[in-house]
């Protein structure tokens, strides 16, 4: 929204619903490609993708600090967008619920395999995203990430929840055959 004379209040709101409408898009290319993976029919695709672009993408019109190596990698945007949407919307559905300090980080680490820069150096990306935990809900432990997974944590676990975002992110992981992780250290998850 450029070369408009509307005030900043509405263009910003305007920015704000633009977000939400491509998120919903996003959401619906993550359901069907959730349905792909699950029938075994969804085949990782490596495109050239600029990290910030990405990050930018799925953070846009919502309250997150970001820091970001601004490389060109090559991974499968719609998998990696899939499990970013789903760890950011649980940070806020989960995290604590006035300030819930959302962070997310992406670096950089030169190794002998993983994921392709444009030059075909590889590099390890790692993602790390941030919040403050709810000290209403339960504390997050390997054991109770078993039992949201397995569906018996029904105990607190919120009005918003539908539990099925950890377990599309641990699905396009395993695609993707990437490591992921769920901790809690004190009060940040």
């Amino acid at each position: 929204l450029t070369n408009t004379d509307l005030p900043e209040p509405s263009v910003r709101h305007l920015r704000l619903s633009m977000a939400t409408l491509r998120r919903g898009m996003r959401a619906c290319r993550h359901r069907q490609a959730y349905i792909k993976l699950e029938s075994g029919g969804y085949q990782p695709s490596l495109q050239p993708v600029q990290l910030s672009a990405l990050v930018d993408e799925v953070t846009a019109g919502r309250d997150i600090q970001v820091s970001v190596e601004d490389k060109r990698v090559l991974l499968d945007e719609k998998l990696y967008s899939l499990v970013l949407d789903n760890t950011i919307n649980n940070a806020f559905k989960h995290g604590r619920p006035q300030d819930p300090q959302v962070q997310l980080t992406v670096s950089t680490a030169p190794v002998d395999s993983g994921i392709s820069l444009a030059d075909d150096k590889h590099v390890r990306v790692t993602f790390r995203l941030s919040n403050q935990a709810n000290p209403s809900r339960p504390r997050i432990t390997d054991d109770y990430v078993a039992k949201v997974l397995r569906g018996e944590a029904k105990e607190n676990v919120g009005a918003l929840s539908d539990q099925i975002g950890l377990q599309h992110s641990l699905s396009a992981c395993q695609a993707l055959n990437v490591m992921a992780s769920l901790t809690q250290r004190g009060p940040t998850v």
